[in-house]
């Protein structure tokens, strides 16, 4: 896999306007939502169905999901872009991303899927004893703004009604050791209309992780090429993947 490497900018809260702005301007009516009051090391889902009853004339979804996030609407991942948000001191402010995502929603009921995994937000070692967090956990804020082709328009925010669940393939994950995937605990259809989520958990409404949302003020890493492996070894219990190929990295440091 390739990536592009960004220059970094420490001013927060920059306003270029492909970026998105300041998030007292845009978010304001999400709340903060988890399920989970401790730590949690499995990756955790989160969905919620919404009903578009008119055609739509553009939609925007803005997203904070700590430690890293992938968002789906109707089953698909929306942008290429992986291990986001960037990095930031959790302790001053968080960053979100902003998607148009006007023509991944139909008319009708439509599914918004989050999963959630650790990142730097909560990296303890699976190898060691996990010490007590407080207030440290997988947290999402979450705003869907909808403008309908009539000129009227509608709020889709994270709140108690979406639904949660840590069941699923990913069992452990940080930065440190990686993630243990296991497909036997795949989930289909988790992201997607119609799935039963009734033995789900209700979310609850939690502390924001910082007192400042910001808008990501750099380019998010995006997977530039998939790589095949030249050979794979069976090796009980795991499989071994050879690959040469040479890495490339660009920017200024």
């Amino acid at each position: 896999m390739r990536t592009d490497v960004q220059p970094r900018r420490d001013r927060c809260c920059p306003s270029p306007v492909k970026l998105g702005t300041h998030l007292r301007d845009q978010v304001t009516k999400a709340n903060c939502i988890s399920g989970f009051g401790s730590f949690v090391s499995r990756a955790i889902k989160i969905r919620k169905e919404i009903d578009v009853p008119k055609k739509i004339k553009k939609a925007r979804a803005y997203i904070c999901g700590l430690g890293l996030f992938e968002l789906y609407l109707n089953g698909k991942k929306v942008g290429n872009d992986v291990l986001v948000p960037a990095l930031s001191e959790y302790h001053k402010r968080s960053y979100y991303l902003t998607y148009n995502v006007t023509s991944r929603l139909t008319t009708g009921e439509n599914a918004i899927g989050i999963m959630l995994g650790n990142g730097r937000y909560l990296s303890p070692r699976n190898s060691k004893k996990h010490p007590k967090y407080d207030n440290i956990f997988p947290k999402l804020i979450f705003q869907l703004e909808l403008e309908y082709s009539d000129g009227s328009k509608e709020t889709v925010v994270s709140d108690e009604s979406w639904k949660i669940t840590a069941n699923g393939p990913i069992t452990a994950n940080n930065e440190y050791d990686g993630e243990i995937y296991d497909a036997r605990k795949e989930i289909p259809g988790w992201n997607e209309p119609g799935f039963d989520d009734t033995s789900w958990m209700q979310s609850e409404l939690v502390a924001p992780a910082s007192p400042e949302l910001c808008a990501q003020p750099m380019e998010p890493i995006r997977i530039k090429e998939t790589i095949s492996p030249v050979s794979v070894t069976k090796w009980l219990p795991v499989f071994l993947f050879s690959i040469w190929d040479k890495i490339w990295l660009a920017g200024s440091c």
